[in-house]
Parts: structure tokens; C-alpha cells; sequence
């Protein structure tokens, strides 16, 4: 069952915001790429289409002030079943990312940036701890952001 989400602009009275859909899925990743924090304030972006075992690649990957690593992936107009599949499949390829393959994503798209001086930055010093992970799926079908622990996944 589909859940619609409205957003109100509170004034003298309240006024519903309409919606319009985005052109492209390349649009919407430029977008929280330049600013990640419209997903969440806790995030800094990694990288973007990372290549995964599977010969595919993820929209963005990003991690959080505690460490967790989220995939984002952005869906235009595909079935639900499809969009849940794929994150099935990149949650698993994420989790058996080493601490060195994630450094090593980073400093890739990055420009050679050292991972721990950009999360140092990012997130004024502290250091993560065990990872869990968290999957974005951006559709015009639906919304979610699901956390999976890998210890119990």
C-alpha cells in the first residue's frame, strides 16, 4: 500500500506544497551529491557510482558520524520488487567491504584525499566504530531508509 507524504507551508493558514517530478535520476544525484545534507546532516559522501562486484554500480555511498556506511540509490520508474532486489544485493556487496577498500573508495573519488583526514573534517575528529548499514532508495515509488546490521543480516 503506497503512503503519501504531503509537506505544508505554514503561514495564516496551512498550504499544501505540491509535488513535481524530477527529470532524471542523474539530476536528483547532482543534487545531494553537491549537498548530501538534504539526506541527512550526519553524512559524508564517500563517492558516487561506485562499481560493485556485480559489474554495477551503486549511485552514492556515504557514511555517517558513528561510522555506518548508507547506500544511496536513486529509482525512476522502476517496480518496487526491482528497487528492493538491488538494494538486497548492494547491502551484501557493502558489508564485505574492508576498512582499506573503503579508505581506498574514497581516496578514488576524492581526488587522493586520506579518508581519515576527510572524515576527521567532515565530523571535527571523532573516529567510527562498528559499522551497520543503512539503505537509501529514492523512487518515485516510494522513499525508505532501512538499517541492516551486518552482524545480523
Amino acid at each position: 500500500m503506497p503512503i503519501e507524504v504531503g509537506i505544508w507551508k505554514i503561514e495564516d493558514k496551512p498550504k499544501k506544497i505540491s509535488f513535481s517530478a524530477m527529470e532524471s535520476e542523474a539530476k536528483l544525484e547532482n543534487l545531494l551529491c553537491e549537498d548530501i545534507s538534504l539526506l541527512s546532516p550526519d553524512l559524508m559522501l564517500l563517492g558516487r557510482q561506485i562499481p560493485t562486484a556485480y559489474g554495477t554500480f551503486i549511485d552514492m555511498l556515504a557514511m555517517d558520524v558513528d561510522g555506518n556506511l548508507s547506500v544511496i540509490e536513486l529509482k525512476r520508474h522502476k517496480t518496487p520488487r526491482a528497487v528492493v532486489a538491488q538494494a538486497i544485493d548492494y547491502s551484501s556487496w557493502v558489508q564485505t567491504l574492508s576498512y582499506n577498500e573503503i579508505t581506498e573508495i574514497y581516496a578514488e573519488r576524492n581526488g587522493g584525499k586520506v579518508f581519515e583526514k576527510g572524515f576527521a573534517e567532515a565530523r571535527n575528529g571523532p573516529q567510527f566504530s562498528d559499522s551497520r548499514l543503512s539503505v537509501f532508495c529514492l523512487s518515485d515509488y516510494a522513499a525508505s531508509g532501512n538499517m541492516i546490521s551486518p552482524k545480523y543480516a
